[in-house]
């Protein structure tokens, strides 16, 4: 089963397009080996960054002294549980899956977190 990613979102105070990394090079290729990202473009000022795409969404990785710990995003996806299933064959570290409401919306979701310590929260909506 494929999967695509819709969009990405931020969670909180977290920019899609200022995600923090210790190493820009090594956080790259974890998305390009595992998650199937490709190199869009590298950046040299004000701070060296990556930004590794797919589907429709960019992520820009950055090397900005910031905790990664600290920063999130929701990552919406066509089919949750071929994503579900490719991660947990990869053997990436994933939370088990849930279902979340946000209002009226409702979601199968399941939580990513990278060797940097970058969380992502990946979902479908099942509203009716």
């Amino acid at each position: 089963m494929a999967f695509k990613f819709q969009g990405i979102y931020p969670i909180g105070d977290a920019d899609p397009q200022a995600m923090p990394v210790k190493d820009c090079d090594s956080a790259a290729k974890y998305y390009t080996e595992k998650l199937g990202f490709q190199i869009r473009a590298r950046i040299t000022s004000p701070d060296r960054a990556i930004i590794v795409g797919r589907d429709n969404i960019d992520i820009r990785l950055v090397e900005n002294g910031q905790d990664p710990l600290a920063h999130s995003c929701f990552i919406a996806t066509d089919n949750v549980d071929a994503a579900y299933t490719y991660m947990q064959n990869l053997g990436l570290d994933i939370s088990n899956r849930r279902t979340d409401r946000d209002g009226e919306d409702v979601y199968e979701v399941f939580f990513l977190k990278d060797p940097e310590g970058l969380c992502y929260c990946i979902g479908q909506s099942i509203s009716a």
